[in-house]
C-alpha cells in the first residue's frame, strides 16, 4: 500500500469526515440560504420587484467570497485542539490524505454547494417577484451575461481560499480573524506603498495609482496617463494563480509540521 497516497484509504477518509460534519455543514448551508434570502428579497422588493442580473451576479460573487473565507478558515479547526488533533493525526493516513480532504470540502464542494444554494434562492425571490413585478426577472447565467465578472471573480476566490487556507492551519485559534487580519494588512501595506514608490521612481509627478493598473503622471498643468500594455492585462491573474500555488504548497507543508 502507498504510504503518500491510497485511492481506497482516501475514499475512507472522505468518507468518514462526511459522516462526523455533514450535518454541521449543511445546517451551515441553511444558515447561508436564510442570509441570501434576506439579502436578495430585501434588495428585490428596494428595487420594485425587480433585480437585475449584474446585481445578482455580484451577490453570488461577494457571498461566494466572504462565505468561501469563513468555511476555508475552520477547515482545519479540530487539529488546533490538542484533544482533538490526537486521534486525528493517529488515524492510518498520509498528510496528503488529510490535506485534500480538507482542499476538495473547501475549495470544490464549497463552490458547487453554495452555486446550488444561491440558485435555489435565487430562484425562489425571484419566481415571488414575478407574482406582481411589472418588470419580469430572469435568473442570471453568472457565466454568460454580459461583462459577466465569474472568471475574474473565480480568480480572486481562488486566491482568498489560498490565503485563508493556509491561516487556517497556521493558526491554531480564531483562525478567521487573524488571517483576515494579516491579508488586508497586508493588502493596505502593498497599496500604502504602491503609491510613494511610483513618485519616487517618477521624481514625484506620478499620482496615486492601485498596483497593476495605469500610471497617470502630472508634468505641470498636463496629465499623462500610461495604460498596461495589450495582453499584459492577464499577468495579474497569472500572478494571482502562481502565488495561490505557493501558498497551497506552504499550507501542505505546514500540515506536515504540526503532525510532528
Amino acid at each position: 500500500m502507498n504510504n503518500t497516497f491510497d485511492l481506497q484509504r482516501f475514499g475512507l477518509l472522505l468518507s468518514k469526515h462526511t459522516k462526523e460534519n455533514g450535518r454541521t455543514y449543511m445546517l451551515s448551508l441553511a444558515v447561508l440560504a436564510a442570509i441570501l434570502c434576506s439579502f436578495l428579497t430585501f434588495v428585490t422588493y428596494a428595487g420594485g420587484g425587480y433585480l437585475g442580473p449584474h446585481l445578482q451576479a455580484t451577490f453570488y460573487l461577494v457571498f461566494k467570497i466572504l462565505s468561501g473565507a469563513m468555511f476555508t478558515s475552520i477547515i482545519f479547526s479540530a487539529y488546533g485542539d490538542k484533544k482533538k488533533s490526537i486521534p486525528l493525526f493517529t488515524l492510518p493516513v498520509s498528510n496528503l490524505e488529510r490535506y485534500l480532504v480538507g482542499w476538495i470540502y473547501s475549495y470544490v464542494i464549497f463552490q458547487v454547494l453554495y452555486t446550488l444554494c444561491f440558485y435555489l434562492v435565487d430562484f425562489a425571490v425571484l419566481s415571488i417577484a414575478n407574482l406582481t413585478a411589472v418588470q419580469k426577472n430572469e435568473v442570471v447565467n453568472i457565466i454568460t451575461v454580459e461583462d459577466s465578472k465569474f472568471y475574474p471573480g473565480l480568480m480572486i476566490f481562488t486566491f482568498i481560499h489560498s490565503v485563508f487556507f493556509l491561516g487556517a492551519i497556521f493558526f491554531r485559534n480564531l483562525h478567521f480573524i487573524k488571517t483576515g487580519f494579516v491579508f488586508f494588512g497586508s493588502v493596505l501595506g502593498i497599496i500604502l506603498i504602491n503609491a510613494p514608490l511610483l513618485r519616487l521612481i517618477f521624481g514625484g509627478k506620478a499620482e496615486f495609482s492601485p498596483p497593476f493598473d495605469s500610471i497617470r503622471m502630472m508634468d505641470g498643468e498636463n496629465g499623462i496617463s500610461l495604460d498596461p500594455a495589450p495582453g499584459s492585462e492577464f499577468y495579474p491573474w497569472i500572478l494571482i494563480i502562481v502565488m495561490s500555488l505557493i501558498l497551497w504548497t506552504s499550507a501542505y507543508f505546514k500540515l506536515r509540521e504540526r503532525e510532528v
